[in-house]
Parts: C-alpha cells; structure tokens; sequence
C-alpha cells in the first residue's frame, strides 16, 4: 500500500486482496506474479498455515487453484487518504494492483486469519468502499471484462443475502450498484481493459464498450505487436451505446497508456508499434499517455532520434540508461506525450 507510487498514471495503488490467474500473453511476465512468488510469498504462505492448508508450503500462491488472500491494510489506508482529499478539496488517482477486479477467485479466498471468505462478498466490500471514498477516482482495469455484468449480479445477490439475514437497510452501495448495472455511471470509476495485441483489442474493447462509465481506457501494456484502434479510438457513443446518447460528443474511449514490457524477461517492443498507437490517438483526439518504452526495446537505427546498439541478433536497440525506458527525456520527441483525460 502506497500514498506514492511507481505507476506513473496513477497517484495511489494498492489493491483489496492478493493474487489472479495469467488469462492471455500479456500475462506471461506479470510483475504481480513476480512479486506473489517472492517477496510477498511469506505473507501468502502464512495465511495458508493459519488456514490449516495441509498443503500449505507447496500450494500455488498464482493462478487458479491459488486461494487469494485478503489484504490487511488496504481498507483503511483508502479511507484515509480519501478523507486527506477531501480535506484538501483535491482529488487522487486509485489503481486496484496486484489483482483484476472482475477474478473469480476460483481457488476461493481468507482473510489473513485463515478464514474463508465469499468472493462475491469481498468484491461487494470493495465497491461499497468505491462508494464511500467518493475523492478517489477508481482506476479499475481488468482483462475480463465480459465477466462485469454476471460479478456485478453475484455482488447484488450477495447484497440481498446480507439483508435477509440482518434486515440491515444501510447498505447504500447496494442501490449504487443496481444503478451501476442499469446504465448508471459511477462519477469516480475509470473503467479500463489490458489490450497487448490485436487479438485482445478485438476481443475485449467492445466488451468495455458495453459498460457504464464515465472514462473509458486501454492499456496497450506490453505492447506485443502493432494494433490497429482505430475502429473504437474514433467510436462515439451516440451511433453504437444507446446507454449513453445523451454524450454523444465524448469518444467511447477516452484515454490510452501505452508501454513496452518491462523486468528482465521483457519481450521486445518496437518503438514503431508506440509511435503508431500515438498517431492513431491524435488523430482522433484520444489523450494517451507513454508510460514507457520497455526494457527490450527496439528501433531502425534510420529512422529513430536515439542511439542506436547492434544487438548480436542483428537487431537494433537504442542505448537508454533507464532499464524500463521510462525516461522520457531519452525518447524521440513524439513520444513524450503524458496527457490525462477531463
């Protein structure tokens, strides 16, 4: 849990619990994963004792027979810089890491405590918390999006259980998620989908078309390949989104990162494939963000303003210092583009 992070877009991170399931290739080097097999692994680890695993040492702590395992502070640290926010009269920037926010959790989830606990509850927690840190806008990116509609039922059932078991009308997030399924956008969610190829922008931008949102946004990271967008950058929900005709102004999507892969099993990324998303978001007036070049990234020695290195595979490799190329003042001018959306 962090005030401060690396993420560049992003002001805060931190997500509600630990753990998800690799689902498309850009999931093959996810520093989350990383992380839950290293440094995070003892914490994993623990709560699988205390839940009395036998098999606790050797359980997965990725993927999906992997139990997702509650995260202690995340709750409350939310709360607190929302009200920080609040008292300031500003706003921040929240992005869920370490999870995507539609899982399933197929291998189920605990607290830290060992005791088991209902996804679809957990999940229903974290948009009740959505709901009450209205100073935070929600940066919530998923490569699931065809799974919103049915989560978001599993939480409004869960919903209806709590209250014929208490007779507790206090649930407010209750009616904001009913509304939320209706067509009603959230003012302080941002809703996203992971696109690394081609494949996955065709499969999974008009899904994130169908959700009610206010700010709609890819993450072309890692960037695998060239992708064509311009058959949604250019969409504008008046023609195709009845939910939604009243802003037949504002592009269906409204905001783009783009980043090669990063760590030290990055796969390459061109700096071609960057510069052209870039193009293809000014042209149709898209803000787009370059987070980073990647850590393997490739360039034509002729046709690029950096210095290039002959690789002994005979490609070329611009000589950047930063080891993620996150260094924008080491790029080609074009590509130092950092915007935010309005």
């Amino acid at each position: 849990m962090s005030e401060q992070t690396k993420i560049e877009w992003a002001e805060h991170t931190g997500g509600p619990y630990l753990g998800c399931s690799p689902v498309s290739p850009g999931c093959a080097n996810c520093y989350a994963w990383e992380l839950a097999e290293s440094r995070l692994e003892p914490i994993i680890r623990l709560a699988y004792r205390v839940a009395r695993f036998e098999d606790w040492q050797t359980r997965p702590v990725w993927g999906d027979k992997a139990t997702r395992v509650l995260s202690r502070g995340f709750w409350d640290d939310a709360r607190r810089i929302n009200r920080k926010h609040e008292k300031n009269g500003t706003r921040g920037r929240w992005f869920p890491s370490m999870i995507d926010w539609l899982d399933t959790m197929p291998g189920g989830i605990i607290d830290q405590r060992g005791q088991k606990i209902d996804p679809a509850g957990v999940l229903a927690d974290f948009l009740a918390l959505i709901h009450d840190t209205p100073n935070l806008d929600w940066l919530l990116l998923t490569k699931r999006p065809e799974l919103w509609q049915s989560r978001l039922v599993s939480v409004q059932a869960w919903y209806e259980a709590y209250y014929a078991r208490t007779m507790d009308l206090n649930i407010p997030a209750s009616g904001w998620v009913d509304r939320w399924r209706k067509g009603g956008e959230p003012s302080n969610v941002w809703i996203g989908v992971s696109v690394e190829d081609q494949q996955r922008a065709d499969e999974r931008i008009p899904q994130l078309l169908q959700i009610p949102a206010r700010i709609r946004f890819l993450s072309v990271e890692p960037l695998l390949g060239l992708v064509d967008l311009s058959k949604w950058s250019g969409y504008t929900i008046a023609n195709e989104n009845k939910l939604h005709a009243s802003q037949s102004q504002q592009p269906a999507i409204t905001w783009c990162i783009i980043g090669g892969e990063s760590g030290p099993k990055a796969r390459p990324s061109d700096v071609e494939w960057i510069r052209d998303v870039v193009r293809q978001c000014k042209s149709a007036g898209v803000p787009c963000f370059v987070k980073q070049l990647g850590a393997n990234v490739r360039a034509d020695p002729y046709g690029d303003h950096v210095f290039p290195l002959w690789a002994q595979d005979g490609t070329c490799r611009p000589l950047l210092k930063d080891r993620k190329g996150a260094d924008p003042s080491e790029w080609p001018e074009e590509l130092r583009v950092r915007e935010f959306p309005r």
